[in-house]
């Protein structure tokens, strides 16, 4: 019987081994890519607030008149307001997609355009997804749409856009520094922001959101390449 010598083995502390540098700088650049990867934005969430039903219950009295009072008229008032274009949503995908693309180029003109009064109407029917309504509240904050409502009150349940063609305004004076201290002038102030550059895109890692990982990071890669000096040397 032939006996086999045992292998040596060598007792060390598992504590950070080197390969936890590899994955701790691949988890950093995963980090990195996961805001560049494309399809993948910023998701917002709306808030939305319906009129009551009954207009008498805590309606202030300046929407009990002009276009703030719409929501509480008959259809037959609301279709001679001014044009509309009309689609439905019925509950069948085919019909509603197209009936989408085609309301969603309608937010188009309306944006582009909205020195005009025009109109947007969307009636859905009993069998009409949740998801439908989403879309249209969500296309009024894509398109910068302010006016608009969803009628709770009539058959069908129907949404709302429209845009009023602007009144003519008399001509202000230019701005200047004898104009700030008088009444009707107007001074333009030019805020936009310019597109951040890549020391402040990358100086957005250090707020208080990203900061402990960040730090985590950085404190496990320099602890593995101490720990993978060391070992080096000790060899």
């Amino acid at each position: 019987m032939l006996l086999l010598p045992l292998p040596r083995r060598h007792r060390r502390p598992l504590l950070l081994p080197p390969g936890l540098l590899a994955l701790a700088w691949l988890l950093w650049l995963g980090c990195m890519a996961v805001p560049q990867v494309r399809g993948v934005g910023l998701q917002h969430v709306m808030e939305v607030n319906f009129l009551p039903l009954d207009p008498k219950l805590d309606l202030p009295a300046e929407y009990r008149t002009g276009d703030y009072n719409l929501p509480y008229s008959s259809p037959a008032t609301i279709a001679a307001f001014r044009p509309w274009q009309i689609f439905a949503v019925t509950g069948n995908l085919f019909e509603d997609y197209f009936a989408l693309r085609n309301a969603q180029a309608v937010f188009h003109h309306l944006q582009v355009d909205p020195n005009h009064d025009r109109g947007l109407q969307v009636h859905f029917s009993r069998r009409a997804s949740y998801s439908s309504l989403v879309q249209l509240l969500d296309w009024c904050n894509v398109y910068s749409m302010k006016k608009y409502w969803v009628d709770l009150r009539h058959e069908p349940t129907a949404f709302y856009t429209f845009t009023t063609k602007s009144k003519p305004i008399k001509k202000l004076l230019p701005p200047s520094p004898l104009n700030l201290i008088m009444c009707a002038s107007v001074v333009e102030i030019n805020n936009d922001r310019e597109s951040p550059s890549w020391l402040e895109a990358q100086l957005q890692l250090w707020n208080s959101d990203w900061r402990n990982s960040v730090l985590l990071l950085l404190l496990l890669g320099a602890a593995s390449a101490y720990r993978l000096g060391w070992g080096w040397e000790a060899h």
